[in-house]
């Protein structure tokens, strides 16, 4: 719930300008936010990995109104694992199968995630698939095994805890 509440206030243009403009609720955010670029997100995992953390980065935003949509956010995730590879940093990315396209266009959601799943491998990383709420856990583990791993049992890290959400279906690339 504390999860859901947080996206729905980012999405809120009213919201984001009084986090951005009032530095109480600014350093209350960057708890949760590493940063509004990708360059500040790469920092902060730079020095979560200074401190023997790994983390994984994602763009906040879900349910992609369409294809042009959800094609930037691919783009940014493609862009965000160029920097950390760039940087030589330890982390990887956690995508949204709605912002990837999923509820307008199955076939574009794929692509975009075999776009980014490539960029991934070629840098001997991973991707982890976002569990967005109840209402998407058998859409996303059958987009999951039917798309990417047809032949294997689905591999899923479990988050007991009723902020992290139910699952997330990660895999090697």
């Amino acid at each position: 719930m504390l999860r859901a509440g947080l996206l729905w206030l980012s999405e809120q243009p009213r919201v984001f300008t009084f986090v951005q403009g009032n530095g109480l609720a600014r350093r209350f955010a960057a708890r949760f936010v590493a940063g509004e670029t990708v360059d500040d997100a790469v920092a902060a995992l730079k020095q979560l990995n200074a401190a023997g953390i790994s983390a994984s980065l994602d763009l906040l935003g879900e349910a992609v109104s369409g294809a042009a949509e959800a094609r930037a956010a691919r783009d940014v995730y493609l862009q965000t694992l160029d920097r950390i590879h760039g940087a030589r940093a330890d982390g990887h990315v956690s995508v949204k199968l709605t912002q990837m396209g999923l509820d307008s266009d199955e076939s574009l959601c794929v692509d975009n995630v075999r776009a980014i799943v490539a960029r991934a491998r070629q840098y001997d990383s991973f991707v982890r698939i976002d569990m967005e709420g109840s209402a998407y856990t058998e859409t996303t583990l059958r987009f999951f095994t039917e798309r990417f791993h047809p032949s294997s049992a689905t591999r899923s890290a479990w988050c007991c805890s009723p902020i992290c959400g139910a699952l997330s279906a990660t895999w090697r690339t």
